[in-house]
């Protein structure tokens, strides 16, 4: 599999690439966005072993911004590959939970991250970064598409994550098959999956989510497709073969809610893969995370301690010697 080999952990950096925005909550906004999460989390499990991960995005000259900064210093993640901008604000987004604890959202229009610039410090990151996650949100407007296509091409050495996220209006058939073509391996949830194979005319007559999550697999040559099964947990396609992984209950704490729950499964697969753990230990892993975020507030809640040890452990005991994949 077309992984980094564990002896590279201690040097490995992580990119979340695309959209930073606020979870907008009836009286609280709280950290947002789906490459922005996937590195939080990401930088949580990588750092204790001399790794990291950051954000690559841009936000608004005011005081979301200014709170986007402070977070990513409060979580010890770089932030030089975040821009500023002086005319768009910091992004957002109305977040409304149901009964269920699932999230409906609104997104904010003309925001800072729908104007990423692919500058020199994004060219420098692109060039040395050992994986970077991005998304098809992040891709809605003309400007930051440009940017993420340009700072994917220039990272041949990478492992590409695609974060499928498919949010109201703000995706085509043009953008999934264009980020699919420059991605090494593809996260959806059960319903993306049938969407995104309709949208691809790439539909089984029995409209089976894992035998078209296979067919886009084999399509693109991707070297795994993650399927975010919700309460049941992921399931991965990976050397021809599917795995479950072992479930973990999400145990709901007053307040809880689903926001972030993917993102934080994608980070820990992401991680799982590159410090070397076997599948279906790196899927445990992620149905774990996952679980945990669902039980609490927030989309970047702290992972607990013992997770955070078992992965440091797991990933001394990592066994892979593969080359880095390229489109």
């Amino acid at each position: 599999m077309s992984l980094p080999t564990v002896s590279r952990v201690a040097g490995t950096t992580v990119v979340g690439l695309g959209e930073a925005l606020f979870d907008c909550f009836p009286g609280r906004s709280v950290l947002g966005g789906a490459p922005v999460n996937v590195a939080v989390h990401a930088n949580a499990l990588l750092s204790p072993s001399g790794g990291r991960a950051l954000p690559a995005t841009r936000v608004g000259a005011d005081e979301l911004g200014d709170r986007f900064f402070a977070e990513m210093r409060r979580r010890g993640a770089p932030t030089d590959a975040v821009q500023r901008d002086r005319s768009l604000p910091t992004g957002r987004v109305a977040v409304e939970i149901d009964a269920g604890g699932d999230a409906r959202y609104v997104f904010d229009q003309h925001s800072a991250w729908d104007a990423i610039v692919f500058d020199e410090p994004l060219a420098r990151r692109a060039a040395d970064c050992s994986a970077v996650a991005f998304g098809t949100l992040g891709q809605r407007a003309d400007a930051s598409r440009e940017a993420i296509r340009r700072f994917l091409s220039g990272a041949p050495q990478a492992f590409r994550l695609l974060d499928v996220n498919l949010r109201q209006q703000y995706y085509s058939p043009e953008t999934l098959d264009s980020s699919l073509r420059l991605a090494s391996a593809a996260k959806l949830s059960e319903d993306e999956v049938n969407e995104v194979c309709e949208l691809l005319d790439l539909t089984r007559p029995s409209r089976d989510v894992e035998a078209e999550a296979e067919l886009l697999g084999t399509t693109y040559r991707l070297d795994w497709v993650a399927v975010t099964r919700g309460a049941r947990g992921a399931s991965l396609f990976c050397d021809g073969d599917w795995q479950t992984g072992q479930q973990h209950a999400a145990r709901p704490q007053p307040g809880a809610d689903t926001v972030g729950a993917g993102d934080s499964c994608c980070a820990a697969l992401l991680c799982g893969f590159l410090a070397g753990m076997p599948s279906d230990q790196t899927l445990s892993l992620a149905n774990e995370v996952g679980a945990h975020v669902a039980s609490v507030s927030g989309a970047t809640p702290p992972l607990p301690d013992a997770i955070l040890t078992r992965f440091a452990q797991a990933a001394a005991e990592g066994e892979s010697d593969p080359q880095p994949h390229t489109a």
